[in-house]
C-alpha cells in the first residue's frame, strides 16, 4: 500500500515537473523572441519565485541596451505574461510540495521512525530539509506523516 502511494506521488511529481519546465521554457522563449532576452540568468529562469515588479525589472535589465526603453504597451504585455503564467505555476509548486510531503511521510513510516527520531532529523536537517518533515514533527494532525499512520 505504501509503495503504491509513493509510486503515484512520484509519477505525479514527474508530470508536474515536466509541465512546469515546459511552461517556463515557453515564457523564456517569449522573452527571447519578443524582448531580446537571450541570456535569462538564474533569476528569470525561476521567474515564478519573483514578484511581478521584480520580473519586469529583471527583463528590463537583461534586454540589450540598443533596444531602448520599453513602451507602455510592452510593459503591459510583459505584466500580462507574468499574470497569465505564474498563478498556475505557483499552484503546481504547492501541489508538488504536498506530494513531496506524502512521499517523505511514507518513507518515515516505512522506516518506523519514532517522534524522537523525527525530531533528530529536523534538528540535523541539511539546508534543504526533506519536505513534509516539519508538520509531522510539530504534531500537525492534518499533516500527512508517520504519526497519522501509526
Amino acid at each position: 500500500m505504501q509503495r503504491a502511494r509513493v509510486e503515484e506521488c512520484v509519477d505525479a511529481l514527474v508530470a508536474l515537473t515536466a509541465r512546469e519546465n515546459e511552461a517556463i521554457a515557453g515564457v523564456l522563449d517569449v522573452l527571447r523572441v519578443e524582448y531580446g532576452v537571450d541570456a535569462p540568468g538564474n533569476a528569470l529562469a525561476d521567474f515564478p519565485a519573483m514578484a511581478s515588479d521584480a520580473f519586469v525589472a529583471e527583463v528590463r535589465k537583461r534586454r540589450p541596451r540598443s533596444t531602448g526603453p520599453m513602451a507602455p504597451a510592452a510593459l503591459k504585455h510583459l505584466r500580462g505574461l507574468y499574470d497569465s503564467e505564474v498563478p498556475a505555476l505557483l499552484r503546481a509548486r504547492a501541489e508538488a510540495r504536498a506530494l513531496e510531503a506524502v512521499v517523505a511521510a511514507q518513507v518515515h513510516a516505512a522506516w518506523g521512525l519514532t517522534p524522537a527520531e523525527l525530531e533528530l532529523l529536523l534538528e540535523t536537517a541539511p539546508p534543504r530539509m526533506p519536505p513534509g518533515l516539519t508538520p509531522a514533527v510539530q504534531g500537525d494532525p492534518a499533516a500527512p506523516g508517520p504519526q497519522a499512520s501509526r
